[in-house]
C-alpha cells in the first residue's frame, strides 16, 4: 500500500497537514528526523504510517502511560495492531504482548523509558528486525527542557544493543533552539531532517485575567458553557480540592485529579472525563500528560504555571480537534509566591548530578519571571508566546484578549462583555471548522453524540476513540447519506465505515426522513472534507536581527500560509509603514507609564552575587516592545532594540568594537552619566555575555530621543 492509501484506509484522511508528508519521506529514505509540531498537529502520524509501510517492527518510546493506551485503542479500532509495554501491566500481560510481537502480530510497540534496558526487551530486540524508534516527549531527554527525564537516557544505549541502527524519528511539541540542539546531540541523530512546522495553534483563544474572585469567574464561565469539556489547573491540592468543593455545590458536573488520591480515585477520576461521564476535571499538572481527549473546549489555569513551556502544553490540550476552544489565566500577585515557594522546596530529578541542581533551579527562576511576563504584557499574547519558541508572527492575531482590546476587570459581569466581543470577532470565521452550526445541524450532533456514546460503552473506550467531535460536526454539515459519502467524512477509514458506518448512516437517514435535511447543510462540492488537514502552518515573515538565532538552512522548513489565513497577515493597507516615533503627546503618555510602573513588580538581575532588584530594567528589545504599543500601528514599525542600540551608538552613550567573532557593547562616560548599565545576561545557547539595560532614566532618553514635533 502506498502512504496515501494508508492515510485513508487506517486514518480516514485524504491529504497530510502540512509537514507530515516531509518527515513520512525522510523515514521512508532511511533518514532521521527531529519534527516539531504543535499540540493537535498530527505528531503521531509521523511515525504510524512509515511503520504499517517498512518492514520489521516500529518501537514508540513513550513516557506517558494514558497516551499508550489511548492511541493502542484508537490503532485497534482503526484496523491495526500495535500493544503497549509499560508499568500498567502486569508481568504475565508484558510477557504475553512480548511474545505476540515476536510472532509478528504487532507492527507497533509502545514502551515506557524504563523498559527498554529489561532483558525481554532486549530480547526481543536481538529476536525482532526494528525498522524505526520513534521518540515522544523527545524534549524529555534535555536538561534544558521543562520535562527533563533522566530514564530518557537509556535510549541512546538501547539503541547500541540493536545488531543494526534502525531510523530514529523524534518529536516534541515544545523545544527553544536550545532543547532542540540538546535532542539532536542527545539521541546522535544522523543527517536528520529538522522540520518545524510552527507552534501557533490559531484557532485558540488566549486571555490572561486579573481576578481578586477567581472562583466566582469560573462559576460564571461554566455557566455560560454548560455541557462543554474542559480542564481547570491549579497549583496545588488544596486549591484544588476547594474549588471542587465550590463547584460540586454548584451543581456542575465535574471531578478533581492529584497526587494526594488514591490510584483508584485518579483512574476514575480520568476515565469519567474521558468517558464524558463528566464535563469538567479540576487538576494539578499531575493530570492530563498524553490525554488525547480531542474535543476539550477551554483550558482554564486557576494559577499562574511555572513556565511558557509548561503553559503552552497544558493549554494545547484544548482544542485538539481544531475548533475553537479557550485557554484562559486567572492571575493573581500571590501565584508568583506559591510558585517560587515550589521551585524552591522541588525535589531533583533521579540520577540529577548535584553540581547541576543549583544551575537547574536557577533556570526555573529564569522561565518563572518570563511566565510573568507573560502576565502583564501589554501587547498580543500569542506573538508573546511565538516570540519566546523563536517563531516570527504578525503583530496581532486578532484572538486574544489583548488584541480583542478586552479590558481587565475584577468584577465578574465584565466576563459578560468581553465574551460578547470575542464572540463576535470570532463571527468571521468561513470555514467549517469555525462556524457555528444551525438548530437543525446542532440537533443531528447531538443525536450522533448519543450513538457515539453508545457505541463506545459497548466497547468500553472512550467516545473519541470511535469518533472525534470533528467527524461528527462534518456529518452534521455534509449530512452523508451513501457509504461513499461516509468514507469522505474527515477521520473516517475503511475499518471504520465497516464498524461504525450502518448505525451513523441508519440515524442520519432516519432524521432526514423526519425533518429533511438541515437548513444549510452542504453537500461537497464547496467542502470537500478534510478541514482536518488545514490546522497548523508556520507564518511566512521577517524576523529581525536580534531574533534571528540562526538562519533557516536547507533542512529548517517553513511551510507557506494557506489562502483562508491570509487576511490575518494581510500587508498594510494604508500602505509602507514609515519609522518609528513618537509624537509629543505619544511620548508624554510613555512617560507616564513608565513613571507607573512602580506597581509591577520589578525584575532581578544579579551581578557580583547581589541581587538587584531597584526599578524597572529593560534591555533595548524589551524598551522596543514597551515603546511600541504607543504608536499608531496601522502607519507605523515597531521599534526594535536594534534600532535604539544603533541610536545610542549615534548619539555617544555606547560603543560597539568589533573584536573579531563578534560585536561588544560597551557604555561611554556619557552612556554612565545617563543611566545606563552593563548586566550579565544569558543568551538562549547558554553563553553569558554583557549587555546594556535601561532603567527609569535612561528610559525617558530614548523616548525623548525618538520624540518629533510634527511627523517626519
Amino acid at each position: 500500500m502506498t502512504k496515501f492509501e494508508i492515510l485513508k484506509q487506517y486514518f480516514g484522511y485524504d491529504t497530510f497537514r502540512p509537514g507530515q508528508e516531509t518527515l513520512i519521506d525522510s523515514i521512508l529514505s532511511g533518514r532521521d528526523v527531529l519534527g516539531i509540531l504543535p499540540t493537535g498537529g498530527g505528531k503521531s502520524l509521523c511515525y504510524q504510517v512509515p511503520a504499517l509501510m517498512l518492514p520489521g517492527i516500529t518501537i514508540v518510546i513513550s513516557p506517558l502511560i494514558s497516551l499508550m493506551r489511548d492511541q493502542v485503542q484508537v490503532l485497534n479500532a482503526a484496523g491495526v495492531h500495535a500493544a503497549y509495554i509499560n508499568s500498567s501491566l502486569t508481568e504475565n500481560q508484558i510477557r504475553k504482548a512480548l511474545q505476540f510481537a515476536s510472532e509478528g502480530r504487532y507492527k507497533i510497540i509502545y514502551v515506557a523509558p524504563e523498559r527498554l534496558l529489561t532483558d525481554a526487551m532486549l530480547t526481543l530486540a536481538a529476536e525482532q528486525s526494528i525498522s524505526l524508534v520513534a521518540v515522544d516527549e523527545a524534549h524529555c531527554i534535555s536538561q534544558w527542557g521543562q520535562d527533563f527525564r533522566p530514564s530518557y537516557k537509556r535510549i541512546t544505549e538501547f539503541i547500541s544493543y540493536l545488531s543494526k541502527r534502525p531510523v530514529i524519528a523524534a518529536f516534541t511539541a515544545t523545544a527553544t533552539v536550545r532543547v532542540q540542539r540538546d535532542i539532536e546531540d542527545s539521541l546522535g541523530l544522523q543527517n536528520e531532517k529538522l522540520l518545524i512546522t510552527g507552534f501557533d495553534r490559531p484557532n485558540l483563544y488566549f486571555a490572561v485575567k486579573k481576578q481578586k474572585d477567581k472562583a466566582a469567574y469560573i462559576v460564571q464561565y461554566l455557566r455560560n458553557h454548560t455541557g462543554d469539556s474542559g480542564i481547570i489547573y491549579c497549583a496545588t491540592r488544596k486549591a484544588v480540592d476547594s474549588l471542587y468543593d465550590i463547584l460540586k455545590e454548584q451543581g456542575f458536573s465535574i471531578g478533581k485529579y492529584h497526587a494526594g488520591l488514591s490510584s483508584e480515585e485518579r483512574t476514575k477520576a480520568q476515565d469519567d472525563f474521558l468517558y464524558d461521564r463528566t464535563s469538567v476535571i479540576i487538576a494539578t499538572n499531575a493530570f492530563g500528560m498524553g490525554i488525547d481527549k480531542s474535543n476539550v473546549r477551554f483550558v482554564i489555569h486557576y494559577n499562574m504555571p511555572s513556565s511558557i513551556e509548561n503553559y503552552y502544553q497544558e493549554a494545547g490540550r484544548a482544542g485538539r480537534d481544531g475548533l475553537p476552544a479557550d485557554c484562559i489565566l486567572l492571575y493573581h500577585a500571590q501565584d508568583m509566591i506559591i510558585q517560587r515557594l515550589l521551585i524552591e522546596h522541588e525535589k531533583p530529578k533521579e540520577e540529577t548530578p548535584e553540581e547541576e541542581i543549583e544551575a537547574i533551579r536557577t533556570r526555573n527562576m529564569q522561565r518563572l519571571r518570563q511566565m510573568q511576563d507573560y502576565c502583564f504584557s501589554r501587547y498580543c499574547l500569542r506573538e508573546f508566546i511565538l516570540r519566546y519558541f523563536g517563531e516570527a508572527s504578525p503583530e496581532s492575531c486578532g484572538n486574544c484578549s489583548v488584541c480583542l482590546g478586552e479590558a481587565e476587570s475584577d468584577e465578574i459581569t465584565a466576563y459578560q462583555t468581553s465574551s460578547a466581543i470575542k464572540k463576535a470577532k470570532a463571527a468571521k470565521e468561513k470555514a467549517d471548522a469555525a462556524r457555528s452550526l444551525t438548530d437543525m445541524e446542532k440537533a443531528l450532533f447531538e443525536i450522533l453524540r448519543a450513538i457515539r456514546l453508545r457505541l463506545a460503552s459497548e466497547e468500553q473506550v472512550p467516545p473519541f476513540v470511535i469518533f472525534s467531535d470533528r467527524s461528527l460536526r462534518d456529518m452534521a454539515i455534509h449530512v452523508p447519506e451513501t457509504t461513499d459519502d461516509f468514507l469522505r467524512i474527515n477521520g473516517v477509514g475503511q475499518a471504520k465505515l465497516e464498524k461504525y458506518g450502518e448505525a451513523f448512516l441508519t440515524e442520519i437517514k432516519s432524521y432526514v426522513q423526519e425533518h429533511g435535511r438541515p437548513t444549510g447543510s452542504e453537500g461537497w462540492s464547496s467542502a470537500e472534507g478534510n478541514t482536518e488537514n488545514r490546522k497548523t502552518y508556520q507564518v511566512e515573515g521577517q524576523r529581525s536581527s536580534e531574533e534571528q538565532q540562526e538562519p533557516m538552512g536547507e533542512d529548517r522548513i517553513k511551510l507557506p500560509l494557506p489562502p483562508e489565513w491570509q487576511d490575518r497577515y494581510r500587508k498594510n493597507v494604508h500602505g509602507p509603514k514609515v519609522d518609528f516615533y513618537l509624537t509629543k503627546r505619544q511620548a508624554e503618555k510613555a512617560m507616564k507609564a513608565l513613571q507607573d510602573e512602580t506597581a509591577e513588580p520589578a525584575r532581578e538581575y544579579r551581578k557580583d552575587d547581589k541581587t538587584i532588584e531597584k526599578g524597572k530594567l529593560r534591555t533595548a528589545a524589551e524598551l522596543g516592545q514597551f515603546l511600541s504599543d504607543f504608536r499608531d500601528p496601522d502607519v507605523m514599525k515597531r521599534l526594535f532594540g536594534s534600532t535604539i542600540t544603533r541610536k545610542m551608538v549615534e548619539e555617544g552613550y555606547v560603543k560597539e568594537i568589533n573584536t573579531g567573532k563578534f560585536r561588544e557593547r560597551r557604555l561611554t562616560l556619557s552612556g554612565e552619566q545617563a543611566g545606563l548599565r552593563m548586566l550579565e545576561r544569558t543568551g538562549q545557547k547558554g553563553q553569558v555575555y554583557l549587555d546594556v539595560y535601561y532603567g527609569e532614566e535612561a528610559s525617558e532618553l530614548v523616548i525623548r530621543l525618538f520624540t518629533t514635533e510634527e511627523k517626519p
